[in-house]
């Protein structure tokens, strides 16, 4: 693929991604997600092919010692599944190929992707019982399933049930389009950005992006983490109240036990991804359920 085509950025997307699956068969995690980057890095690097967009998430945020609203200054690592452990390593193996082999990085943390295109035509439909939420819902919704299992009713939420933010996949698209833009300005990528050091000593040394110091080392132009969501968390039975509404019937549900590795709350602050790309999000859960469904009844 890269000699036959003249490639200069790779959008890195492909990976597994389910947080109880990753708990119950997390060697297959370790060797899909990370093992196989490593094999599209090294062939990046191979073919002098520099710019990558990676698919981060919100697990790698540290939920045991932060609370959210998180933003990118919030702690990382300390996951709670091995899905976000993977992330959490392939964030930092990107940042040391940006110092050490002069990769120019965006690491996009999504929060929680849901919805379909308008037209109805591009969306998700798994086969068996999905692991994200508004697949499974929209099973339901269509009588393919005969009831949402809602994972957990004892979280410290304001209905009981676990809070996300849920992003619609067109803003997600856009977000994605705008950080190739960004990458295409390296010039813009040093400011405001810190490149932490390790010294000889137990402490370290924060150095400036683009200070001569760092650039004799590996003349690092861009290394960004930004989180992509709403800034908004909505609960299942919102989700669930809101489908409601747009198929015009009660989805059938069952409050059952937690799903391992899942947690209370978690969205986003996403004012870094408003000034460095320009980008916001602007489509709502309500249209994301639309699409969804008009997708699946097709």
């Amino acid at each position: 693929i890269f000699t036959e085509n003249d490639i200069d950025t790779v959008v890195h997307f492909a990976g597994l991604k389910a947080v109880g699956e990753s708990c119950e068969k997390p060697f297959l995690y370790y060797e899909n997600n990370i093992v196989g980057s490593l094999h599209l890095f090294e062939m990046m690097e191979k073919n002098d092919v520099k710019n990558i967009i990676f698919s981060s998430s919100a697990t790698v945020y540290d939920t045991f010692r932060d609370k959210a609203p998180f933003s990118e200054t919030n702690i990382t690592g300390n996951t709670t599944n091995p899905y976000g452990t993977t992330k959490f390593i392939l964030e930092n193996i990107l940042r040391d190929l940006a110092y050490h082999k002069n990769f120019n990085v965006i690491n996009l943390r999504y929060f929680n992707p849901i919805g379909a295109h308008k037209s109805g035509l591009i969306g998700e439909d798994p086969n068996d019982i999905p692991n994200n939420l508004l697949p499974y819902v929209m099973k339901v919704a269509v009588g393919e399933l005969e009831y949402l299992q809602v994972f957990g009713g004892d979280y410290h939420t304001k209905d009981g049930t676990g809070e996300r933010d849920y992003i619609h996949v067109v803003d997600l698209a856009e977000a994605h389009f705008d950080a190739f833009l960004y990458l295409e300005d390296s010039e813009s990528s040093s400011e405001g950005q810190n490149f932490v050091i390790p010294d000889s000593d137990p402490e370290s040394i924060n150095i400036e992006l683009g200070d001569p110091e760092i650039n004799s080392g590996g003349q690092m132009k861009i290394y960004e983490e930004i989180n992509i969501g709403t800034g908004v968390s909505t609960s299942v039975f919102e989700i669930i109240k809101i489908t409601d509404e747009v198929i015009g019937k009660p989805l059938p549900y069952k409050v059952v036990g937690r799903r391992a590795g899942d947690v209370d709350m978690v969205y986003c602050e996403a004012e870094k991804a408003e000034k460095l790309l320009n980008w916001k999000a602007k489509l709502s859960v309500r249209e994301a359920i639309e699409d969804q469904y008009n997708f699946v009844i097709q």
